[in-house]
This record gives structure tokens, C-alpha cells and sequence, in this order.
């Protein structure tokens, strides 16, 4: 069987600053921060052990800067992964649901989050495409 996914990006704004006022800022580095981690909780705590989920965040970019710079903003970008639509469809409203709260929290936002398929397989996680991704694997292995 093989699991739906799906690429996100989001931008967690806030307000830099120098470094050595950080009480001036709204730093989007710990707002970010704290959006990744509660990523964790939606596979770990909102989803069934029988079920299966992923969501990775692999992406943490701040963009060229000073060391003693508090940037703007924060890009994330990662997948999600789901081997039932249900569970699938509630991870996409979550994740957008649980970074945008986090954010606020820390007095940022979030930039609406963009969505790209990456084998969404018609966005209902199936098998029917098993065929056409695993096809160079077959031809490989007809041999033996």
C-alpha cells in the first residue's frame, strides 16, 4: 500500500531586530520554532497507533543574514503523509490550524499555506498507482 503526500510551505512573520533587542521583535525563529514541534503532536497525539502519518518538517530557512539578526520571517517546508483519506484531509486542516495558532501565540503569522502534490494518487491515498511508480523496479527485478 502506498501513502498519499503532500508538500507544504508556510511563512511564520513576525517583526526582527537586532539581536541584542530582542524584546523589540517578534521573533519568527521561536515562533517557528514552536511550530515545528507542535507539528510532532498531530501524528503523535491526534492520530490512531493503527492508523499511519507522517508529517516531516525537513525545511528551516531564514535566509542570508547577520548572525546577530533576527529575520522577518521563517520558511517551512515539508510533507505530509497518510495512508487513509480521512486522515489525510485532517492532517492538511491541522497542520494549517496548529501553525497558525502557535504563531499567533508568539505574536506572528502565518502565510496561507501552500499545498503541492506529490503523490496524492487523485487526493484519496490508494494502491492505483503503485504500478506506475514502482514500474522501473519491476523491470529490474524480472530478470531473476
Amino acid at each position: 500500500m502506498m501513502a498519499a503526500s503532500d508538500r507544504f510551505a508556510l511563512v511564520v512573520r513576525g517583526v526582527g531586530g537586532h539581536g541584542a533587542l530582542p524584546h523589540t521583535t517578534r521573533d519568527p525563529v521561536v515562533a517557528a520554532s514552536a511550530v515545528v514541534l507542535a507539528l510532532q503532536a498531530l501524528v503523535s497525539r491526534e492520530t490512531s497507533p493503527v492508523d499511519s502519518a507522517v508529517v516531516t518538517v525537513a525545511r528551516f530557512n531564514t535566509g542570508p543574514g547577520a548572525p546577530n539578526v533576527i529575520p522577518d520571517e521563517v520558511e517551512l517546508i515539508g510533507t505530509v503523509r497518510a495512508l487513509t483519506a480521512s486522515t489525510f484531509q485532517r492532517l492538511h486542516v491541522r497542520l494549517e490550524q496548529v501553525a497558525a495558532g502557535v504563531a499567533a501565540a508568539y505574536g506572528c503569522s502565518v502565510d496561507k499555506v501552500t499545498w503541492s502534490a506529490v503523490m496524492s494518487l487523485g487526493r484519496s491515498p490508494n494502491t492505483s498507482g503503485a504500478p506506475v511508480v514502482n514500474a522501473p523496479m519491476y523491470a529490474s527485478c524480472s530478470p531473476l
